[in-house]
Formats: C-alpha cells, sequence, structure tokens
C-alpha cells in the first residue's frame, strides 16, 4: 500500500484495468481487515498491535488477489 501511495503520479501510466484492480482489491483488504480488527478488539477488551498488523498484512494481498480480478475483469 505504501509503495501504491509512493507511486501515485505514475498510476495514470497503469492500464485502467490493472489500476481498478489494485485500488479495489486494497479498499476490499483494508475494509476487512478493520472488521476483523473491531471483532478482535471487542473480543479481547484490547488491541493488539501484532495480531492488528498480521490481519492487515493478510487482509489487503488476499483482497487484491481475489477481489481485484473481479473488479478488474467486472466492467
Amino acid at each position: 500500500m505504501t509503495a501504491l501511495s509512493l507511486n501515485l503520479p505514475h498510476l495514470p501510466a497503469m492500464p485502467p484495468m490493472l489500476r481498478r484492480g489494485l485500488l479495489a482489491g486494497s479498499a476490499w483488504g483494508v475494509a476487512l481487515a478493520t472488521g476483523l480488527i473491531g471483532l478482535n478488539v471487542m473480543e479481547c477488551g484490547a488491541f493488539c498491535a501484532p495480531d492488528a498488523l498480521a490481519t492487515i498484512a493478510v487482509a489487503i494481498p488476499a483482497g487484491v488477489l481475489t477481489i481485484g480480478p473481479l473488479a478488474a475483469i467486472g466492467r
């Protein structure tokens, strides 16, 4: 995600399908990670940074690999 934000000026040079897939997959991964972290906080009663980082590290690539192609082709 950081590499994507640092490369923001070059995003228009990407093919539209790739850009749409990366952005939709990342957004889905962030939303999923937020929900799972919220559930974890409610269950444990406290915020646990290592669990949150592990959740984010899995959810965003999972979103890009699963939802990204659907968003790229679905238009």
